[in-house]
């Protein structure tokens, strides 16, 4: 007999570590905001010079890092486009800089947030795999695109297991190419979490 039952993942004292540290070695203030990322458009990274963004860029990106690929996929596209300038930090008007802050304001505001696997009362063989995916169009000059994968059941169950934002490795001359080439990518995940989930029956 199965019944309904919710498992919360937390990374909140990481988090709140992370903040801390960010504090001590940029010496700057935190701004609590509700959205990820500045709005606007991003310089483009083909066109800025190298130039090291130090340790404390690099490490407070890892730091970030870390947390989306662990219980943040809210952050997973923010975080995948900053990545993009870690040795293009001489951005003109300092947009690196800019950017890195507001997303720390992104986890002060939301270091509380949880993931969540819902268990409606399917049992594990009832489970299958639901994946959803999308993507922009030309950013800089590539496309960005992104995915999640879940183990969904007939009751209502959700339990996400994979996701992914990053740059697209060709530039695609539509929206429509970009979503195919987006699909492909998730289509790979699902099938990889498919193969486990039969591993895993067995």
């Amino acid at each position: 007999h199965s019944s309904r039952y919710v498992v919360c993942h937390s990374q909140e004292e990481y988090i709140l570590n992370m903040l801390t540290d960010f504090r001590r070695l940029h010496n700057k203030s935190i701004r609590k905001c509700s959205t990820v990322g500045q709005s606007g458009r991003a310089p483009d990274p083909e066109h800025l010079q190298k130039k090291e963004s130090g340790a404390a860029g690099r490490g407070s990106m890892g730091s970030s890092g870390y947390a989306m690929r662990g219980t943040r996929f809210d952050v997973a596209f923010g975080a995948g486009r900053l990545a993009r300038y870690l040795d293009k930090w001489s951005e003109p008007d300092g947009w690196c800089d800019k950017e890195l802050v507001h997303q720390m304001g992104y986890y002060a505001e939301t270091a509380h947030y949880k993931l969540h696997f819902i268990n409606e009362g399917d049992a594990f063989e009832n489970l299958w795999v639901e994946v959803y995916s999308d993507s922009d169009v030309n950013d800089n000059p590539r496309s960005t695109g992104g995915h999640i994968v879940l183990l969904s059941g007939p009751a209502g169950s959700t339990h996400p297991v994979s996701w992914s934002s990053k740059l697209q490795a060709i530039t695609a001359t539509s929206s429509g190419d970009a979503e195919v080439v987006e699909w492909g990518r998730a289509a790979k995940a699902a099938v990889k979490v498919a193969a486990l989930v039969e591993r895993t029956r067995v």
